[in-house]
């Protein structure tokens, strides 16, 4: 939480990562975060989610 809220203050961008939407604070709630499964295909989702993210494709969180 710390290096979150030092990003937030320097108005870097962060890409935030769950494996369920429950393990999301709800305070960070609103905040841009990718749901992903440990598993061949969840991880898959999550290199393609990551990849749109930082080409600026994606601004929503996104769920499965």
């Amino acid at each position: 939480m710390y290096e979150l809220g030092i990003a937030h203050t320097l108005g870097k961008p962060v890409l935030l990562l769950s494996q369920a939407k429950k393990d999301v604070p709800f305070d960070l709630g609103h905040l841009r975060f990718i749901i992903y499964s440990d598993d061949e295909a969840g991880l898959q989702n999550l290199q393609f989610e990551i990849v749109k993210c930082c080409r600026g494709e994606s601004s929503h969180r996104t769920r499965p």
